[in-house]
Formats: structure tokens, C-alpha cells, sequence
């Protein structure tokens, strides 16, 4: 992630501009016009690797006054919380704040959303009964822009997926929209948006929900969405110095123990495994259902750059939605999934000894896009990772 600032690297655009007392630099240079919203995020996304969240999301989900007291921060109409996920609260912005805390993630978003939020965070805290809170105040109406090839997660098509945080629903799939909030200090983000923008696998939700935990059958009464058997398993070449690969490698017993884990996954019709390399590098495939059809030298998939696995490796937590269009994800679908995007990407990381050293992958259709199919998913890695653990202590016993 680069340090530059939008300052640096617009200055000869906004020149000595300076800050007015009621609005930041950046909301006046984009006000003025001396520097276009499309151009800033295109660059902001890229160079710090954090996702833009869809504009429709403000308008198919509800604010929720109650996060502007769960963070002690300066908010604005152009900085303030969207979600909150297993006490991880998600906050959206033209700017990543400095002193951000580290329960709390961050996601950009464009101004013509903010500001219709913050318009009705203020009304229905005054509906309340109350004045406006600290930190609201009366602010200029954002201009209405045109987002058209801005996206932080696509479908597979040059349409932008719609996005919608709401949870998904144990009856309708959601749209295409990914933020997902992480449960630990880390942020987790993904999610669709056209083109320029990055994808963060998070699905946010206006309000915190308790949530039982997945069980066999929670996803098996899924409208229209019937179950899928997969089959054959692929062993793919070993990666030497890895544990998960090596186990795969050596031990048959726990070789079945994942291939049952990744049948459990019913309702995505391709599954995988992969490796993280050791240094962090790269996922690495180790095994993978037979419908990915006939690849003998399976590529790594590189880290670093913006990516659906990027963002589940960077921030530890699920990517659950479907893939912006970019050079990492369009190479992964083209040797793996002849080229035809995923309508619905997961990735669950996997762990052994509190270190992150793979992942579940899964490629389903649209409609696999719902919160009871990640729950599942989640489980299957959380009980990969129990497995992993006993397998790998029988290993060091023999």
C-alpha cells in the first residue's frame, strides 16, 4: 500500500487551492471541479488497495443513527459508518482517516451517497426527539454523479453488479454487493462496482444481528438453488515447505477429510483448495473438483496487487461475492473457468496454529450469494482447521 497522498499525486491539478473553513480540501478540489470524483477514486483505490463501495447501496439499504456512537471520531457528511459486523464497524468515506481505530474498517464511497445518508441520519435523529448530533450540521447538497465504469466489484459481465448490504436472505439471493466488515481489528472489504475499482468481500448489514451458527441442512432449503455434486478431486504438485500441501501430499486419511469438505460446499459448483505460500507471495492450488476441467500445471495466484484473494489473504476474512473485473481475477477464471466470470466467488481462509495458511475457494451461480451459503462455508474451513491441526500432530507422531 503506498504512502502518496491524493494531494502529491493531483497537485499540479489543484495547485495552491487551500481548505475552506467548512468543507476538506479534497470535497472543495471536487466541488470546484478541479479534480473529478472518477479520477480520484481510480487512484485511490488502486494505490492504497481499498475497495469503492457501490452507489446503490445507499439507496437500497438504511442508515443506523446508533453507529455514530459506537466510534469516538471527528464524523462528516463525507466520513461516517455504514455497517456493523460481529462488532466490527465499517466506515465510509472520501478519505481513510488517520487515527482510525482498529475495531473499525474502512471503505471509499462517492459523495452523492454519503451525503443522502447523512441527510437522513440527521432528520431522524431530530424525528427523535433531539437536535442534530455533534459533528451534523447543515451541508451543501452533493451534485448527482455519473458512476458508469467506476466499480469495485463486477459481476461477470461490464455491467456493475447491483450491491445490496442488507444480509442475505434465507429465501431470496442477494445482489451482487460485497463489504464485509471483519469480526477482528482487521477490515475486511469486498464487493461490486463497475470497472475501475477494487473488490472487497464484505456484506454489510445496517444493523448488528445475532446469527446462529451454520448446520448441514441451514442451506439445503435454499429457493431454487439445488444441491450439487462435484465428484472427482484433483491433486495438484506439492508445495514444498507448506503443511497443508505436505499433509495433502502424505496423508491419504486427511486427503479425504478435505475433499468431504469441500463436497459439503453443496451449492457452488466448483471447489478448491489453496495453499499460501510461505512467504505470503502467492496461493498455490492443491486440490480442486474435476469439473475446473484438465489443468496440468496450475498457475499461483499472485499477491500484492488488487484481487478477490488479495483481500481475503490481507485481511484474513471471507471474500463472498462476485470479482471486479482485473488482471489477478480475469487470469485465475481464465485457466480455471474458461474464461466466464463468477456470479459468486467464496473464499474462506483457513488456518493452522493462528496463521492463515490457505483457503477455501468456491465458485457457485447468483443465487449462491447468501449469508446461510457463507455461514456453511465458514464452518467447513473452521472444521478444516480443527482437522488440519489433528493431522498434522498424527504426522509429527509417525
Amino acid at each position: 500500500m503506498s504512502s502518496l497522498t491524493w494531494q502529491e499525486h493531483f497537485k499540479d491539478k489543484i495547485g495552491e487551492l487551500e481548505t475552506p473553513s467548512e468543507v476538506s480540501l479534497l470535497e472543495h478540489a471536487l466541488i470546484e471541479g478541479l479534480l473529478s470524483e472518477e479520477e480520484y477514486f481510480l487512484w485511490a483505490c488502486k494505490t492504497h488497495q481499498i475497495p469503492l463501495l457501490q452507489g446503490n447501496f445507499f439507496t437500497e439499504q438504511e442508515p443506523d443513527a446508533a453507529l455514530l456512537e459506537k466510534v469516538q471520531l471527528p464524523w462528516s457528511s463525507t466520513l461516517f459508518p455504514v455497517a456493523e459486523w460481529d462488532g466490527h464497524v465499517l466506515i465510509a468515506g472520501l478519505e481513510k482517516p488517520d487515527n482510525l481505530p482498529a475495531h473499525c474498517g474502512f471503505i471509499y464511497a462517492p459523495r452523492e451517497g454519503l451525503a443522502s445518508w447523512w441527510e437522513r441520519l440527521r432528520d431522524s435523529h431530530v424525528a427523535a426527539g433531539g437536535e442534530a448530533p455533534e459533528g451534523i450540521k447543515d451541508t451543501q447538497e452533493a451534485p448527482s454523479l455519473d458512476f458508469t465504469g467506476i466499480s469495485l466489484h463486477r459481476a461477470a459481465t461490464a455491467e456493475a453488479p447491483k450491491e445490496t448490504n442488507d444480509g442475505p436472505r434465507d429465501e431470496e439471493p442477494l445482489e451482487k454487493t460485497v463489504v464485509h466488515p471483519a469480526a477482528t481489528a482487521k477490515p475486511v472489504a469486498d464487493k461490486p462496482v463497475p470497472k475501475p475499482v477494487l473488490e472487497t468481500p464484505l456484506e454489510p448489514v445496517t444493523k448488528k444481528t445475532s446469527l446462529p451458527a451454520a448446520t448441514a441442512g441451514m442451506t439445503g432449503s435454499m429457493t431454487g438453488l439445488a444441491p450439487h455434486q462435484q465428484g472427482v478431486f484433483r491433486l495438484g504438485p506439492l508445495e514444498p515447505k507448506h503443511a497443508l500441501s505436505t499433509l495433502m501430499a502424505s496423508n491419504p486419511i486427511f486427503r479425504r477429510e478435505v475433499q468431504s469438505a469441500l463436497q459439503s460446499l453443496r451449492h457452488h459448483t466448483h471447489t478448491m483448495l489453496l495453499a499460501l505460500t510461505e512467504k505470503n507471495e502467492a496461493l498455490v492450488p492443491v486440490l480442486w473438483s474435476e469439473n475446473f476441467g484438465q489443468v496440468t500445471t496450475p498457475e499461483k495466484i499472485h499477491l500484492g496487487e488488487p484481487s478477490a484473494f488479495n483481500i481475503m489473504v490481507t485481511t484474513e476474512k471471507p471474500f463472498h461475492g462476485a470479482p471486479v473485473s482485473n488482471d489477478i481475477n480475469d487470469r485465475f477464471m481464465n485457466q480455471w473457468h474458461q474464461g466466464v466470470p463468477a456470479e459468486t466467488l467464496t473464499l474462506v481462509p483457513v488456518f493452522f496454529k493462528n496463521r492463515l495458511v490457505g483457503a477455501l475457494l468456491a465458485i457457485g451461480p447468483a443465487a449462491a450469494y447468501t449469508l446461510p451459503i457463507l455461514r456453511a462455508a465458514e464452518k467447513t474451513s473452521s472444521d478444516l482447521t480443527r482437522r488440519l491441526g489433528g493431522a498434522s500432530e498424527d504426522s509429527a507422531a509417525a
